[in-house]
Formats: structure tokens, sequence, C-alpha cells
């Protein structure tokens, strides 16, 4: 039994039963096959989610012409994306869950060189993110894409799809008709909000004549595109009720932002949770159509109390299920405390896409390798051993958790009074706090297990040794390298860990230097900055934050500027000395002076400690070291070493 009765009591949506109100909304992965088919690899990750007990799964974005298309996202214009879908639908099926597919036109938001084609949009204006050009559909375009919305409509049903779903949500082709920004166009699909809507509304004719009156159609529909000239709320309703009237429509799936306000598409840690709510009630209330919530949702109270108070019919979650794909099972079964929670980091998913790449999640290193390390895949030991984990930071933890599910008795070694390592630290900066949450998860779930963890032990050589372990895991983390300047004089030098741990300097003049470039960086600038002190951001990338994701990037400068903090990319720091700070433009090769700089923090200078790897070497059965004891990278690293060598054990 559990709390969550409105959660867990099933809904029809038009005429499709579902189990549970929970929706796993669509987000792009990139595990589509590069001549973009549905993979084996897609496919394992929906059916994972299915296993996991979600009520309904909506896909990724499958592209419905070849000007609007991109690399790794299907194809589903082509018979042959039906073909390989269908095997993936009915295992879907088989594990209880229904299964929508979501059609676009990317327009703007793709790339020419993916399709080797114009892009598509209702005026030649760019998008500012993506910066190319675009042709403004003639008839002949409107036609095109209008007929390849119904073609590829017929193929999801074709395929075995429970329904459809047109995005009309914060990128696509769709929304920019809608767009005043967008759409300036002077003839019947431009000026006034109904012509604007007109294409919109002919995809939507098109698609429903494909697919005939009783299979589900729905949009995923962008509630304010939160940019200057785009539209707002009020504006959005109104399409909504044009939509609606039509009858032709079954369901909203709500959405806002666009990349003009990514922030909002996949709102960060510093976005409140729920944010979206009121906004997503008065489409309820203006349409009285069936709406999915969005907003980073992720706690099960949060949704139950959505439902209850009738702001939206179902609620929709990504990134939770990316995190951790029994989600509904968990709560459903009241096992709430094994529940591996999103953190909105962005780092792995959205931090991934910004480079093309796969998307993954920072303490779920399943996440797309579904058949290698997905449910069912840990097997038992054959022998259990006695394993020590030295370190008590995430990938100790991790290490100890899936040693301890594969029956092993594990001793943990922790020379601090906590545990966390450096995640604990990222926790402790302005806006971050829920860094704290992987740490938290993994020390329950370590403790639930039946794991020794032992605190203040600094597990030397001999003291492990007198443990008579079977296999020893080194995961000892890194601390501040070699300076990696020359100096001469008495200026005050600090690390990362000195900032964080301690108490930062205040009212002076800071040079932080990043050779990171990662969040590290950006959570000490603020750090610094709230304590009063002038900070000057100085890395030798391109822009400070080189590696934030964009989600995150935006929110970031508004605060920093709010402190006057100055970044100075493109420089390394060559020398210091009592009087000046020399630094080196990686570029052009000048050497400036910069005077009047009271102390320099380094971030991102880090050397692995191993020495007792060193020392144990052929001294115990079997020995492992991971993470950054091995090379200093981030925190998924870490989290996937722990999950590789828990299960080689």
């Amino acid at each position: 039994m559990t709390e969550f009765t409105t959660l867990f009591t099933p809904y029809t949506l038009k005429n499709v039963p579902l189990r549970n109100r929970l929706v796993m909304l669509p987000h792009v992965t990139f595990y589509a096959s590069k001549d973009r088919r549905p993979s084996p690899r897609l496919k394992n990750y929906y059916i994972e989610r299915a296993k996991g007990g979600v009520g309904l799964i909506v896909s990724e974005s499958q592209t419905v012409h070849v000007t609007g298309g991109c690399e790794n996202c299907v194809d589903m214009s082509s018979k042959a994306s039906v073909e390989l879908w269908r095997d993936g639908v009915t295992a879907v099926h088989d594990h209880g869950a229904k299964f929508f597919a979501q059609l676009t036109h990317h327009g703007l938001e793709t790339f020419t060189l993916f399709s080797r084609r114009e892009l598509w949009g209702p005026s030649a204006i760019p998008n500012p993110a993506i910066r190319e050009v675009p042709k403004a559909m003639d008839k002949a375009d409107l036609a095109a894409a209008i007929e390849a919305f119904g073609i590829a409509a017929s193929n999801v049903r074709e395929a075995g799809f429970d329904g459809v779903e047109l995005k009309v949500g914060h990128d696509g082709l769709l929304r920019t008709f809608l767009s005043p920004f967008y759409n300036q166009r002077q003839d019947a699909y431009g000026g006034s909000l109904e012509n604007r809507a007109r294409f919109v509304l002919e995809v939507l004719n098109a698609v429903r004549t494909a697919v005939g009156d009783d299979y589900p159609v729905g949009f995923r529909f962008c509630l304010n595109e939160a940019m200057p000239g785009g539209y707002g709320l009020e504006e959005a309703l109104a399409y909504a009720k044009l939509f609606a009237a039509t009858g032709q429509l079954d369901y909203f799936s709500s959405d806002m932002g666009t990349w003009m306000s990514v922030e909002l598409q996949v709102p960060p840690m510093v976005i409140p949770q729920g944010f979206a709510l009121d906004a997503v009630q008065s489409l309820k209330e203006a349409t009285k159509l069936p709406v999915i919530a969005f907003g980073r949702l992720k706690r099960p109270e949060q949704a139950e109390q959505v439902l209850a108070e009738g702001k939206a019919d179902l609620v929709g979650m990504a990134r939770q299920f990316l995190a951790d794909p029994a989600f509904a099972n968990k709560v459903q079964e009241g096992r709430l405390d094994e529940v591996r929670p999103c953190v909105a980091c962005n780092q792995e998913c959205v931090g991934r896409l910004q480079n093309l790449h796969a998307i993954a999640c920072v303490h779920n290193p399943a996440a797309g390798h579904e058949a290698e390390w997905g449910m069912g895949t840990l097997k038992p030991a054959e022998k259990p051993k006695k394993v020590v984990v030295v370190g008590g930071g995430p990938m100790g933890l991790k290490t100890a958790e899936v040693a301890a599910k594969r029956g092993h008795h594990v001793i943990l070694f922790e020379k601090s009074g906590v545990l966390g390592g450096q995640v604990r630290l990222a926790a402790a900066a302005p806006h971050h706090d829920e860094w704290g949450q992987i740490i938290t998860h993994l020390a329950r779930q370590v403790r639930r297990l039946g794991v020794a963890v032992r605190l203040n032990e600094a597990a030397t050589a001999d003291f492990i040794l007198a443990e008579n372990p079977d296999a020893v895991i080194i995961a000892t983390g890194a601390g501040p390298g070699p300076l990696p300047f020359a100096q001469t004089g008495d200026k005050p030098i600090y690390n990362e860990w000195q900032i964080l741990n301690g108490d930062p300097p205040t009212e002076q003049t800071i040079l932080l230097y990043d050779l990171g470039v990662k969040f590290e960086a950006a959570a000490i600038a603020e750090t610094l900055a709230e304590k009063g002190n002038q900070v000057n951001w100085v890395t030798p990338a391109s822009t400070a934050g080189a590696e934030i994701d964009p989600t995150s990037i935006g929110p970031l400068r508004q605060r920093l500027a709010q402190h006057n903090v100055q970044t100075t990319p493109e420089h390394s720091i060559v020398e210091v000395n009592d009087e000046v700070v020399f630094l080196f433009n990686v570029l052009s090769h000048q050497v400036t002076a910069v005077p009047h700089i009271d102390a320099i923090v380094i971030v991102g200078n880090k050397a692995s400690h191993n020495q007792l790897m060193q020392e144990l070497a052929g001294q115990v059965p079997a020995l492992y070291s991971g993470g950054d004891a091995v090379a200093p990278r981030n925190v998924y690293n870490a989290i996937v070493d722990g999950e590789r060598i828990g299960r080689e054990i």
C-alpha cells in the first residue's frame, strides 16, 4: 500500500488505459543509429523504463522530413524505422507501459551539416543559438511539410505505438510559426494569431486524417517562449483554445522556454521545483482537455499534490526517469529510500547534448547501457569475499553498494568524519545544494545493505593488511597538484578545497585561476563574490565556464554580474610575485602584468592520491583503484568506475 493513491490510480487517455498517472516525457538521447533508425540501445532505454513501472512513455522527437532531421535521431518518414520499432514497442507493452511517439520537424534547431539541405523556417530569421539563416518556406515547402507529418503519423500507428504527439514545444518548426519573433510573414500564415496558427492547424488536420478518429493525438505545447519578441502565457492560452476547439486534439503536454531561455526547457537546480505549475493549471482550465504537467517535478509527494489539487491529469518527468528507471515501482511499493533522485545538475544529459554526444546520468551509470548494466544484470558473487573500500566519496560508496548487492562483506573506511568527498564540498557552494543528494542516496544504500562504514579512520597499508581482505578498492580521490606557474614572494595562493571546506577570504581582490572550466570554478567564483571579494575569473579556455551546460551558465552569469565578477578567458598565469601576476594570452602570446591582486585561487589543478595503491601492490589477493585516485575526472566517471569495479570483484 502507498499514500500516493491518486498518482497510482489508472487513467484512460482517449481510449488508451494507463496503469498510473506517471509519464516519461520525451527527451533527446542521441541513442539512435547514425543512419537515423531506432537502435537496440534506444529501444533498451525505453524498455528499461517500462520495466520500472511508468504508465506512459513518450518517445524522443522523431523527425518527419529531411530538412528537419538530425544525426542519431530517428527518421519516422521511413518504413525501415517502422519495422525496426516493432519489437521495441512490443517489449514496452509486455512490461505494462503504453508508448506514444513524438513527431517533429526540427526547423531552425538543426544544422545543415546533418541534412546537407537548407533549413526551413516561417521567415528568414535564424535561431540565435544556431545562427544559420533558414529559407522562408514557400507554398510547396509548406505542403511538403504537412504531407510529411501525415506520412510519419501513419508510420507511427503502423509501428504499433499507442498514440502520436506533435511537438509544438520549446524547439521545432511548428512553434516558430506561432512565434511573433520568428514568424514575420505577410501571407495567410503570418500576421494575426489565427494566421500564425494556420500551419499548425493544417499539420494537425493531416495527422488526424492519417491516423483516424480513434487514435490519440496530442501536442507538446510551449506555454511561454520567455524571450524578447516571443509570445507569453496569455497568447499561448489563446492558441491552446484555438487548437482544442478543432475537436482533433486529445491532450496537451505542457512545456516552456526556447533556446533563448534554455534554463526553462531543462531547468537546473537553481530553478525551483514545480516552477511552471501555475501555467500548467491555466492550460487545463482554458482548454478542458487532459494536461500533462511538467516543471522539474521529481518528488512523488509533489506529483501527488499536483493531481489531488486538479492542476493536471498526469505528471510528466524526464530526467527523474533517466536517473532512476524504477522510480514508479519504488514509489508504489513504498521503497522511497531507494529512489535515486535527479539532482538537476545537467552535466551528463544536457551537457553532453550540447556537444552532440549521447546522454548519460551523473549518478546512474546504467543510463544508455541497459543491456550490460540494467535491471537484472547484476549477478550474485560466486563466492562472497571480504572487501575493503578505502575512501567514502562517490566512487568508494558506489563500489561498496554494488559489491554489497552481490553478496560481498564490505567494510568502508573514511578518514574524515563525513561521507561524500568532493561532492560534499560542491554541495556547500551557493545554489548547488542538490549535489548533496547524490551522497545522501549512496550513503543510505550502503547502510541499508549492511556495509560496515567506519568514519574517522585513516586506513594505512598495515591497517588494511591486518583486516586480511580478499579485495581492496582504493578510492582515495585527489588533492591539489603542484603549482602550474612560477612563484616568487609570499602572495597567498589557495586551492579549491580550502575555499569550499574553510573560510574564504573576504573583501579582497581575488584572481580565480580556472584550469578545469567546469562547475567547480563557477561555484567558487560565486562563493568568493558573495563574501564581498572582487573576483577576476581567468582561464585558458575560450570562455569562463566553457564546459558548464547551457541551462546553468545563463543564470550563473546573471548572478555573477550582480557581483561585478570579471572574466578573462584565453589567458594562463606564467608567473606570480608579491607585486603583480603575469598573464599569458594563449592566442596572441602577449604577456600582461596585473597588479593589485591580494590572493590567487586555483581550480582544476589536481593530483591523484595513489600512494596506497603503490604500497599494497602485490600484498593483497585483488587490488583495484578508481575515480580520482586513478586520474582526476568528474563525479560521473567516479561512479562509473565504482559500478564497474563492484561488478568485477
